[in-house]
């Protein structure tokens, strides 16, 4: 018998190293998204996430302007990011130039 994806990682450890990728990887794609949505699909060429670790969300920004777009929405971005990808719990977003 088969199990799918999303049964298996509700029976693992919420801590695993598994569970941690997965829920990483889910947070980048929806802070793609997200960005898109806002921005437009422009905002990609000059800023895009990185990674997620502790609670953090690293974007990647090569332009100040965008940096600062992104800043002064940050809380709707976090919100909007925490509520699409259940237990990614994001505190803060970090900007890597």
């Amino acid at each position: 018998m088969m199990n799918s994806l999303s049964d298996l990682l509700k029976n693992r450890n919420l801590n695993s190293p598994l569970v941690r990728g997965v829920r990483a990887a889910q947070v980048i794609a929806a802070a793609e998204k997200i960005l898109t949505e806002q921005f437009g699909p422009e905002i990609m060429t000059s800023a895009a996430p990185a990674y997620y670790k502790n609670q953090i969300l690293s974007i990647a920004c090569l332009s100040s302007s965008a940096a600062s777009e992104i800043r002064m929405r940050e809380n709707s971005i976090i919100g909007s990011i925490n509520q699409a990808v259940p237990g990614a719990q994001i505190t803060k977003i970090r900007y890597l130039s």
